[in-house]
């Protein structure tokens, strides 16, 4: 997942090696949750491996996600190599709590 501009200071200077050791070398540049193989194209629906020109077809981009949401922490044991689908359904739920806490913090409370 691309660094948001307001985080990237929270990730260490060589962020960038890191990530490529985990994509690469430990991940073997799969997904190391379904397998899916770094740069290879599926069809969008059914994730079988398909030619890069047919309609339906999306491109497999591996990421590197924190398993406790936080990018300070880089040992190797919270980081995990993910395509962009199983990055997004491991971080919908840090997603959704993260939204709702914004949406109560920024209501006003009465006292009665």
């Amino acid at each position: 997942m691309p660094i948001k501009l307001e985080n990237k200071n929270l990730y260490p200077k060589n962020w960038n090696e890191i990530s490529k050791d985990i994509r690469f070398n430990r991940a073997d540049n799969r997904c190391e949750i379904c397998g899916a193989i770094n740069y290879s194209y599926v069809h969008k629906k059914s994730r079988e491996l398909c030619l890069r020109d047919e309609d339906l077809a999306i491109q497999i981009v591996l990421t590197v996600a924190h398993l406790d949401h936080d990018p300070e922490n880089c040992d190797y044991l919270n980081l995990k190599a993910m395509c962009q689908k199983c990055h997004n359904n491991y971080d919908s739920k840090h997603r959704a709590d993260t939204r709702r806490n914004s949406k109560l913090k920024n209501q006003l409370s009465f006292s009665l």
